[in-house]
């Protein structure tokens, strides 16, 4: 439909070698224009690169990166790429994990935890400087980082990981029996925990409390206080409570 068609009388016919009417058509020049993602077919009688653009009336803007200047003559199946730039500032609202805080707590059995506090998480804001090419961001520059909430931390009461490094267990021990796991001062309470030989029972297989390894007392110690707490220590059970 671009095409323009015309037609005269044939005067020169020396010239032209024929004699008649003249059919003349003049093609248009087919042209791709690829604008901000979008793929635009043309045909046009215009002349250059510019003018087509005004022609079919594309919003070229001033960021708008083209492949060929605007004075550029057209030709045949010539394809122009028109990259449309943009920024734009975003605000992004961010959860912020709450921090898990421990908290020791030596008179709990071992492998005791207990949440005390749950937390609760915070919010912060960022401000992005965005670029956007043809529709696809490239680039994001951190304009602004600002904590609006802050993040209350969780809080976990743990018991020891074992009695033996355990402050109040440490406590308890010195106070039974100096600290020592081979005392046989006692007739009748043996040990680091001054253990009675019904509370032992034989325990790990060792008669004597004394004899056993310090792993073997602290593990009968351990199963002692989950039953009864820190009554069979009536006075150095004080470190335990």
């Amino acid at each position: 439909p671009e095409d323009i068609v015309s037609s005269d009388r044939v005067d020169e016919f020396i010239q032209d070698r024929s004699v008649g009417q003249r059919l003349v058509i003049q093609r248009a020049t087919p042209v791709t224009v690829v604008l901000a993602g979008q793929v635009f077919e043309f045909r046009t009688h215009q002349k250059t690169v510019g003018q087509l653009f005004e022609e079919k009336k594309l919003d070229i803007k001033p960021q708008d990166i083209t492949s060929t200047s605007l004075d550029t003559p057209l030709t045949n199946n010539m394809r122009i790429v028109v990259s449309r730039l943009s920024q734009d500032i975003i605000t992004e609202e961010i959860s912020i994990d709450s921090a898990v805080v421990q908290k020791a707590d030596y008179t709990k059995p071992v492998g005791h935890s207990e949440v005390q506090d749950p937390g609760a998480p915070g919010k912060k804001i960022k401000k992005y400087l965005v670029t956007i090419q043809d529709g696809v961001e490239q680039s994001r520059t951190v304009l602004e980082e600002k904590e609006i909430i802050a993040a209350k931390p969780k809080v976990i009461v743990v018991g020891p990981a074992n009695i033996t490094g355990s402050e109040a267990w440490a406590k308890l021990r010195y106070c039974e029996s100096g600290g020592d796991y081979a005392n046989k001062r006692n007739p009748l309470y043996r040990g680091a925990y001054q253990f009675d030989f019904g509370t032992w029972n034989n325990f790990g297989g060792y008669r004597d409390p004394a004899d056993a390894p310090p792993e073997v007392q602290d593990a009968k110690a351990l199963e002692t206080y989950n039953r009864r707490g820190a009554s069979p220590w009536p006075n150095c059970g004080r470190y335990l409570r």
